[in-house]
């Protein structure tokens, strides 16, 4: 449990760096970026669950 907690704990918190980085160096750049990180750590987050069911 540990293990997969810090899977996800790891991309969302380079993501926000990422985010905050861009923020305070251009806003608009920073929109930009933030809704398609989103976007492929949500599938991401799917595919791993599919993984995790199949492997049950």
């Amino acid at each position: 449990m540990y293990k997969d907690s810090k899977i996800k704990l790891i991309p969302r918190l380079i993501v926000g760096f990422i985010t905050i980085v861009l923020f305070f160096y251009d806003k608009t750049l920073a929109r930009y970026f933030i809704f398609p990180a989103l976007i492929i750590m949500g599938l991401i987050e799917l595919t791993m669950k599919k993984r995790q069911r199949n492997q049950e």
